[in-house]
Formats: C-alpha cells, structure tokens, sequence
C-alpha cells in the first residue's frame, strides 16, 4: 500500500482487523471440516462411532467455606457431554458461533473506523466541525476543541457528540461532510443498499454479543417482509417461535467482512475526494 493519504491510518488499521479476524475463521474451519472428514472415515472402518467423546464441567468452591483442615472443597455446578454422532454434529454448530462472533466483531472494528476516520478528518479539517456541536463539547469539557491538533481530543469530541443510535448518528454526519456518500451508498457495483444491510448488521451483531446467537421475535415483529428477506439472504439462520437463530457459514463471514472493508474504503474514498487526498492506496498485483 502507498502510505500518502493522512486519514488513511484507521482503514489500514480496519484491514488487518478484519483479515485476521477471516484468516482465523478459515483456519478453524479448514481443520475442524478436516477432522470431520477423518473421524468419518474412521466411523466407516470401525462401524462405531461411540468412542467420540468430549465433557466439561465448571467446579467450583464455597468462597465462605473455612475448612479446618485447609483444603478447598469442590462442586460440579453442571456439566457439558457430547458422545458420538452428536460430537461429530456440533463441529457445524461451533462454527456457525465463531462465525457470528466474527460478523460481530467485525461490526465493533467497523465503527472504530468510522469514529476514528471522522476525528482525523476534523482534526486536519477542523473548520468543518459543526460549530453547535463544539460549543456544546467546549462547554462540557472546558477545552477548546477547535485548537486541539491532539487526535485524542478529536476522537473524544466525536464520540461525545455522535455516538449513540446504532452508529447512525455518525454516518449521517458523515454523509453531510461527503454528500457523494449517500449516493454510493444505494447505488454500487454490487447491487447492495448499504444502509439496509449495516441495520441488519447491528441485529446480528445484537444477538451475537446479547442473545445467545438468535434475533428475538419481538425484536422482528415491526420488520418488513423486505428487510427480513434480505437479513434471510445476508445471514442464514433458522427461524422458529422464538425468533431466529443465526447458522452462518465461513462463506457467510467472508461476505459480511468484505462488505465491511467495502463500505469502508468508499467512505474514504468518498472523504479523500472532498480534501484533494490521494484514495488510490492500493498497488495493482
């Protein structure tokens, strides 16, 4: 990459985030789908599958408890077991979890970005700063923003003043600073309505982090037939009385971060433009 654009550093920042992230994931897939394909034929020579074994149990102590003799004493407070075919099963289920996880902390990795890229803009840019906002921000701070050249200071200013409902606050200011945004954003090689799908996102982020991997029914009942269409497309899943539980695959995740990096880059691009930066960072292969 050509190192020459001076808002570039948090995409640089978000690629490695996010290819570590995919690399990490294919690596797990590749050996657990190797496994499988090993115990399956082990299975098929010996007719049994009944010595896959794995369990687990979290054993704990009283944090009251004294004993005299000064020896902790345990408790199993449960266990985890899975034998046989059930073993074999749960490698699909262990990577629809990591999957999600990643979809997830792609989502934390994509709004770093977008926070840290708009702090380095106004910090070069600081004219650009909605003065309401920094009179606010002055006030509840006691600093003056607008004379700060400290990233920090921009990046504090920025959280304080746009963060907050699902990251549209501070796409929205985004769009206002790099109005070519908007466009691109309905409007792409892909086709893909990027606002659309960075809504979905937050739902499947949602029940990655706080919902044991399933979107609630209640969260889905006011959803339109559309937007669920397109959640069904995006990220596969099962749908059931109590919502729907996300089943994505490596190629489900692949998709997900290159869109990420994608939307990314094109807000960049769409910034870069409206300063005179240089956006073409990539070397050709």
């Amino acid at each position: 990459m050509i190192v020459s654009n001076p808002i570039q550093e948090p995409l640089i920042q978000l690629f490695h985030r996010l290819n570590s992230l995919y690399g990490l994931l294919f690596l797990l897939n590749n050996q657990l789908n190797a496994f499988q394909e090993m115990a399956i034929e082990i299975d098929k020579k010996n007719n049994n599958q009944s010595y896959w074994f794995s369990g687990t149990s979290i054993v704990i102590s009283d944090l009251t408890e004294y004993p005299d003799n000064r020896l902790r004493r345990y408790y199993r407070s449960g266990g985890c077991m899975f034998q046989g075919k059930q073993y074999l099963d749960m490698i699909e289920s262990l990577i629809a979890r990591e999957s999600a996880w990643s979809i997830a902390q792609g989502y934390e990795a994509f709004e770093a970005f977008l926070f840290d890229t708009a702090a380095e803009y106004l910090r070069l840019n600081p004219t650009e700063a909605e003065i309401q906002q920094v009179n606010r921000f002055d006030i509840k701070c006691s600093k003056s923003i607008l004379s700060s050249a400290n990233i920090e200071d921009w990046k504090e200013f920025i959280r304080y003043t746009y963060r907050g409902e699902g990251n549209r606050k501070i796409l929205k200011y985004l769009r206002k600073l790099a109005p070519q945004l908007a466009k691109v954003e309905k409007q792409n090689n892909r086709p893909i309505d990027l606002c659309e799908w960075y809504t979905i996102v937050g739902d499947v982020r949602h029940a990655a982090t706080h919902s044991n991997f399933t979107i609630k029914s209640q969260r889905m009942c006011s959803w339109t037939n559309e937007h669920k269409t397109n959640l069904y497309n995006f990220f596969p899943g099962d749908t059931h009385d109590n919502g729907y539980t996300l089943k994505l695959k490596e190629k489900d995740v692949e998709k997900g971060l290159t869109t990420f990096v994608e939307y990314a880059f094109i807000i960049f691009k769409c910034l870069s433009c409206i300063q005179g930066y240089e956006w073409q960072i990539f070397k050709e292969d």
